[in-house]
C-alpha cells in the first residue's frame, strides 16, 4: 500500500518539477514571459525561415507587443536577427518585426514526403511579407497581391508545376513594382511649415492650408499622379505667396472728403422749408411792431381832443338809473 502511494504520488511531482514546453499557438505568451527579462542582444543574420505553426508576428519581443499580422504553418519570412531572448526579427511589411523563434525552422526546400521543391515559392513569398505596400504605386501592387494569392494556393496544392509558376509570376509582380516619389510632396510640405507669421494675413494662406492638409492624406495613398498634383499646387500657391511679398506696397493716397453730418435735433434738409419759417417769423415780428405803433398813435390822439367842457348844471341824480 505504501509502494502504491508513491507511484501515484511521483507523477505529480514530476509534473510539477518538469512542466512540459511543447511550442504550440496557443502557448507562445508562456514562452516568452520569461524570455523577455533575459538579455535583448541579437545576433545578425540574413535567412529565409518557415513557420511550424501558426504564429503572431508582433511590433516588439514580447506578449506585451500588438500583433501586426500571422505567419501561417509552412509560410516563409525573411529573418535579419536572432535575439538572446527568444526572439527572432523579421522583416514584415517593410519594418522590422518580431516572431518567437521557437515557432521557426530553416526547413529544406524539397519535401521528402510529396517530393516537390517549394524552396523558391517560399523564398519570394518571404521577399513579398517584407515589402512595405506604402512604398510602391497602387497599381503595381496590385499585381503583388493577387501573386501572393496565388502562391498561398500554389503551396496548398503540392504541384511543383504549379509551384514553380506561382514562383516565376510573384517574382515578375514584385520586380514589376513601381516606388512612390514622394520628393517633391514632402518638399513642399517643409517648406510650408517653413512660412513665417507674417504669412498669415495673406489672402492666399486660406487656401494654402486646405492644399497642405490635402498633401499631408496623401503621403501614404499610393497614388502617384494626385501626389504630382498636389506638390504643383502647393508649390505654385506658395511662389503666388512670394511674388505678393516682394511688389511693392502701392502708396495710398488720402483725401478729405465732407462728410453731412445730420444734427442731433429736429432738422429738415428743404431750403424753402426754412424760408418759409424765416419769412413767417419776420412778418410776425413786424405786424407786433405795427401794432404797437397803431396803438400809440391813437392814443396820442385822444389825448389831443380831450373834452375841458366844465361840468355845469350837474344834477348828482342825473347818474341814477
Amino acid at each position: 500500500m505504501k509502494h502504491l502511494r508513491i507511484w501515484i504520488a511521483l507523477p505529480l511531482v514530476l509534473a510539477l518539477l518538469c512542466p512540459l514546453t511543447v511550442p504550440s499557438f496557443a502557448q507562445e505568451g508562456t514562452a516568452s514571459v520569461a524570455a523577455v527579462s533575459e538579455n535583448g542582444e541579437s545576433e545578425a543574420v540574413n535567412e529565409v525561415v518557415y513557420a511550424i505553426a501558426p504564429v503572431n508576428i508582433r511590433s516588439g519581443p514580447g506578449t506585451q507587443h500588438q500583433i501586426i499580422g500571422v505567419l501561417y504553418k509552412g509560410r516563409s519570412i525573411h529573418r535579419i536577427g536572432i535575439r538572446k531572448d527568444g526572439w527572432s526579427e523579421v522583416m514584415y511589411q517593410g519594418q522590422t518585426a518580431y516572431i518567437h523563434t521557437s515557432y521557426l525552422t530553416a526547413r529544406p526546400g524539397k519535401d521528402a514526403a510529396t517530393g516537390v521543391d517549394d524552396q523558391e515559392l517560399l523564398r519570394q513569398i518571404a521577399i513579398g511579407n517584407g515589402l512595405n505596400r506604402m512604398e510602391y504605386t497602387a497599381q503595381s501592387w496590385e499585381s503583388v497581391t493577387t501573386a501572393m494569392e496565388g502562391a498561398g494556393l500554389a503551396l496548398d496544392s503540392r504541384d511543383q508545376v504549379q509551384i514553380d509558376a506561382a514562383a516565376q509570376l510573384l517574382k515578375d509582380a514584385i520586380a514589376g513594382l513601381t516606388r512612390m516619389d514622394y520628393t517633391a510632396l514632402e518638399a513642399a510640405l517643409t517648406e510650408l511649415q517653413a512660412l513665417g507669421e507674417e504669412s498669415l494675413t495673406s489672402a492666399l494662406w486660406l487656401e494654402l492650408m486646405e492644399a497642405g492638409e490635402k498633401g499631408r492624406a496623401l503621403l501614404t495613398s499610393g497614388d502617384q499622379p494626385a501626389v504630382d498634383a498636389a506638390a504643383q499646387q502647393l508649390q505654385g500657391l506658395m511662389l503666388q505667396l512670394s511674388q505678393s511679398a516682394t511688389q511693392p506696397t502701392p502708396e495710398v493716397i488720402i483725401q478729405e472728403v465732407p462728410v453731412e453730418v445730420p444734427p442731433s435735433e429736429d432738422y429738415c434738409n428743404i431750403s424753402s422749408h426754412r424760408g418759409w419759417q424765416v419769412a413767417f417769423f419776420a412778418s410776425l415780428g413786424l405786424n407786433v411792431i405795427l401794432g404797437v405803433l397803431i396803438l400809440v398813435y391813437i392814443s396820442k390822439k385822444k389825448r389831443k381832443h380831450r373834452d375841458n367842457t366844465p361840468l355845469v348844471n350837474y344834477n348828482i341824480f342825473d347818474d341814477t338809473v
